[in-house]
């Protein structure tokens, strides 16, 4: 046995001395030593030999993971908490991007609403009043400060971007800023969906007196109106997984439009504050199905009896709890002028409705919308939600209009 060993051992020896890679010399010198060695056995040599291959691939491992990081250093890892690659921060931490880090100035007070929409000094209070949690955890194990998560879904929304841009803007991973920001969707999608998909009754029924006067100051021949009632469509990439005449290019696509989208129907009060957008509707449907649908007005005759909606000529329900224009090929002067009136009147729930793509441009931007690869409805749920928000920390152009001012952020969002 011994003659054996030392046999394999001058093998070695001669097999180290013809290798010319130093990786394979290490090899065949551990492979001598324990060979030459007379009390170790054959599972012993075929130990060693496990243990020098193991030590090779984790070399070479390790060689892969310094050349790839030297090639990109921003695309090493997409989860983690980030904080050894130097993430930017936009938050608390770095006075709202007053003072950042990697840089001698800062982002100005100007600068900063540019990017997120609203002031540095209000961002904590918004974060109480949307519940932000101190922290959102992905099921990647993505990890970030709830105050930044929600800067960073703010500037997802404020204008159209890649991922690419946003990592660079925020010196993290497309991975990481993605998790993020489906965390952050989740959570703001819970607010939208109880405060918008259906009216607050609750923080709505003591001001619709106050919604009634406005606008019967404004002129309106008829008193009651205490809202305007509008349909909007929102456009997104032509559906292609299942075909030119797949189902979902024959539901989404509107021949009105000659577009593929969502309906949504919307009501805004004197206030400025869209109360309720409902839907999302296929891009086929027509506003006299979507309202009897949504239900609305039967919610109204029931919540608010003696008060109205007021809509355009697109509607004509028949439920006295929406008013809309006189129509017809013949109506009388004074008809003529109720139409002229109250056409002026409800003017501002295009406001309201222009406001929400002016201020978060990402949800205008249809070829970044694909149906089949994002949430394209809660883009807009959510868009409606920060855009009342805005308008409550801000004003509106409605508010003004009306003479009403809008309601606090803590009362618009305390019973979502």
């Amino acid at each position: 046995m011994m003659v054996e060993f030392l046999a394999m051992a001058v093998v070695a020896l001669v097999a180290f001395m013809a290798a010319r890679h130093p990786r394979v010399r290490r090899i065949w010198v551990l492979l001598a030593a324990a060979c030459l060695a007379a009390e170790l056995n054959e599972a012993d040599i075929v130990a060693a030999e496990a243990a020098a291959d193991v030590q090779q691939r984790a070399r070479r491992r390790r060689w892969w993971q310094l050349a790839l990081l030297r090639r990109a250093p921003q695309k090493r890892v997409s989860g983690g908490d980030r904080s050894y690659r130097g993430r930017r921060r936009f938050g608390a931490a770095s006075g709202y991007g007053a003072e950042l880090a990697e840089s001698n100035v800062g982002l100005s007070p100007s600068e900063f609403i540019e990017h997120f929409r609203f002031a540095r000094e209000d961002i904590p209070r918004l974060c109480r009043a949307l519940r932000i949690p101190d922290e959102f955890r992905s099921p990647n194990h993505c990890v970030c400060e709830g105050e930044e998560a929600l800067l960073l879904y703010l500037k997802r929304l404020s204008y159209p971007n890649r991922w690419c841009d946003m990592a660079f803007f925020f010196s993290a991973s497309e991975g990481w800023c993605s998790e993020i920001c489906k965390e952050v969707e989740e959570h703001l999608f819970g607010f939208s969906w109880h405060l918008t998909h259906e009216m607050d009754e609750a923080r709505i029924r003591p001001m619709v007196p106050l919604f009634a006067e406005a606008v019967r100051r404004k002129g309106a021949p008829m008193p009651g109106i205490v809202g305007f009632w509008d349909g909007t469509f929102r456009h997104f990439c032509r559906p292609s997984v299942d075909g030119y005449n797949g189902i979902a290019q024959q539901m989404q696509y509107s021949g009105h439009k000659h577009e593929h989208g969502y309906n949504y129907q919307g009501v805004v009060t004197p206030d400025g504050i869209i109360v309720e957008m409902n839907g999302p509707y296929e891009g086929r449907t027509n506003d006299k199905r979507m309202v009897q649908e949504s239900q609305i007005l039967d919610r109204i005759a029931r919540w608010f009896p003696g008060y109205y909606l007021f809509g355009d000529r697109g509607y004509d329900h028949g439920n006295p709890a929406l008013q809309t224009p006189f129509n017809g090929a013949v109506i009388t002067p004074a008809q003529v002028a109720y139409n002229r009136t109250m056409s002026n009147i409800r003017l501002p729930v295009e406001w309201a409705f222009g406001k929400v793509s002016q201020l978060w441009g990402f949800i205008d931007y249809d070829k970044n919308l694909k149906l089949y690869q994002q949430q394209v409805a809660k883009f807009y749920l959510n868009a409606v939600l920060l855009t009342n928000c805005h308008s409550c920390l801000y004003g509106c152009e409605t508010s003004l209009y009306f003479g009403v001012p809008t309601p606090d952020l803590e009362d618009y969002l305390y019973n979502a």
